[in-house]
């Protein structure tokens, strides 16, 4: 018997963008790294996100690299908590919402918007069907080697890229598929093996750039260009157009990266990362992409646009 439900993910090409507004809104999730020994468990009483959760329960960082709070909304098999020993995992976000009645399902959708949006959406407990179209795709996540998914892990089954004006090129050997890549909107960009790094940048034209840890542009000519980056997820197509996906990066201070000229720089969103690491698909992607989160069976779902 199988003791853990595989979960699944359902994604789509997101439309572009409508003047409707799903409450709460998401204007960006931060991850956060807390030392293990500064994590204290307390009770909120009540959490307002339009609709009012009772007994929510956080962890105080009292030593922590970020300013930004973190929201957990995913399974509660991956809950901070768990690393102190002999502790239990306990109701998120999600959890409380249904069982205080207050949605029907563990389900939430996420919409980034385009790159040019101050704010996203995220919407609990449903889907806004005006943010997309097409045929509801589902896939499953990844699980460790228990059977658990903790973390929101698919399967990345081929990427091209189509100039523009031109036919799509394969990214990486084939021996790179299938690719383990977590869906992660508290990472501002793709993290992919460096070979397919590197094959990305040789298609648009893009050079290392030890300053930044990534592939700039000659300039951004071609930022709003027709080109595309194509993800494959078994048979489903999401494009990523190049002006969602050639960003322009800034220093810790919010100031930007200049060229000669004085105008900003422009990047790929994706950077190399080492073989150990698990392969990310950050805002540069999910902003391309409508995601429907299901915490039980079954998860996950893509649409297309209209």
């Amino acid at each position: 018997m199988r003791t853990h439900p595989v979960r699944h993910i359902i994604m789509s090409t997101v439309c572009s963008p409508s003047s409707m507004q799903i409450t709460p809104k998401l204007s960006e999730i931060m991850q956060q790294k807390i030392s293990k020994s500064e994590v204290h468990p307390y009770i909120v009483v009540i959490l307002t996100v339009d609709a009012k959760v009772t007994n929510m329960q956080f962890g105080v960082g009292i030593d922590a690299t970020s300013t930004e709070g973190v929201m957990g909304v995913g399974f509660r098999s991956n809950e901070a908590i768990l690393q102190f020993a002999g502790a239990s995992s306990y109701p998120n976000l999600v959890d409380q919402m249904v069982s205080q009645n207050l949605i029907n399902s563990r389900t939430y959708s996420l919409f980034l918007d385009d790159i040019s949006a101050s704010a996203g959406n995220i919407l609990f407990g449903g889907v806004d069907t005006d943010k997309f179209t097409g045929t509801l795709s589902t896939f499953p996540i990844n699980t460790d080697s228990s059977g658990i998914a903790s973390q929101f892990v698919i399967t990345l089954t081929g990427l091209s890229v189509t100039a523009p004006g031109g036919s799509a090129t394969g990214v990486g050997a084939s021996s790179l598929y299938p690719l383990s890549v977590l869906l992660d909107s508290g990472s501002s960009y793709m993290s992919l093996p460096s070979a397919m790094v590197k094959s990305i940048a040789t298609a648009v034209g893009a050079a290392y750039s030890n300053q930044l840890g990534g592939y700039i542009l000659p300039n951004c000519n071609s930022q709003y260009s027709s080109g595309t980056l194509n993800f494959f997820f078994s048979g489903v197509e999401i494009q990523v157009p190049y002006n969602e996906f050639i960003v322009h990066p800034t220093a810790t201070d919010g100031s930007s990266f200049l060229y000669n000229d004085g105008s900003p720089v422009c990047m790929i969103g994706v950077i190399p990362g080492s073989s150990s690491d698990v392969a990310v698909l950050g805002d540069t992607f999910l902003r391309s992409a409508y995601v429907v989160y299901d915490l039980v069976p079954p998860l996950p779902s893509l649409f297309s646009c209209l």
